[in-house]
């Protein structure tokens, strides 16, 4: 893969998650915190935001290491997972910095 095709593809991810983040963010985050739902269901189970981001971004990473081992997965495409595990480590990082900033 030489270096302009591994820079489109690394576009293709990042556009393709970012509608994917959009369409789903509705469903997950408040009007006024996109990081609600991690605060949220750790308020429910009395832990923090982070340990719930933690405990959902290593679902995608099992799927994205079961196909790294097998080469195939179930329900979703591999693109798919790819684009949520991407989602994810964004999520994360402003977790990370709002926890940092306050």
């Amino acid at each position: 893969m030489t270096r302009e095709e591994f820079g489109e593809r690394v576009a293709e991810l990042a556009i393709a998650a970012d509608e994917i983040m959009q369409a789903k963010s509705d469903d997950y985050a408040a009007e006024f915190d996109v990081l609600d739902n991690f605060k949220r269901v750790g308020g429910l189970l009395s832990i923090e935001p982070r340990t719930v981001w933690a405990v959902y971004f290593l679902k995608h990473v099992t799927a994205l290491s079961e196909w790294g081992g097998s080469g195939t997965l179930q329900s979703e495409s591999i693109q798919e997972r790819f684009f949520d595990a991407y989602n994810y480590i964004k999520l994360g990082y402003a977790l990370a910095a709002e926890e940092l900033d306050a």
